[in-house]
């Protein structure tokens, strides 16, 4: 195996391996609801994407033109690649998950909140009637 394969291999897995850990803070921030850290990891987590799109688009260059069989050591990279993807992208689903059902919550409390001013703003505008008959009993 080529020495320039086994590097953009390296190079990718260390990239991923950065996502991850990248992935697990965002997880986190979600959960506390820190939408500032969330916002910086999101942007690194971009960075490290696009990086990683080219080193892959590089690596696929580089194989294409070489012909050559991957070896043991470049294999067990690529499992470590797909376990670090799949672990990814496992934590990816439930941050989207979380944001989901985080949004339903917000929804359902926006229209507890609409209703509850629509309510109030009856009460508050217009005055009770009082039938007549009532303060000629007085």
């Amino acid at each position: 195996m080529s020495e320039l394969i086994f590097n953009y291999l390296r190079e990718e897995l260390n990239c991923y391996e950065e996502i991850l850990s990248l992935a697990k803070r965002q997880k986190d921030a979600i959960v506390n609801g820190n939408e500032d850290i969330l916002l910086e990891i999101i942007k690194e987590k971009e960075i490290l994407i696009e990086k990683a799109k080219e080193l892959d688009k590089n690596l696929g260059n580089v194989i294409n033109k070489e012909k050559g069989v991957l070896d043991n050591s470049a294999d067990m990279l690529l499992r470590k690649l797909e376990t670090n993807l799949n672990e990814i992208n496992n934590i990816e689903n439930e941050c989207r998950e979380f944001i989901v059902n985080r949004m339903k919550d917000i929804s359902h409390k926006m229209k507890e909140l609409r209703i509850g001013k629509q309510i109030a703003g009856i009460y508050l505008e217009k005055s009770i009637y009082t039938p007549k008959f009532i303060n000629m009993k007085k």
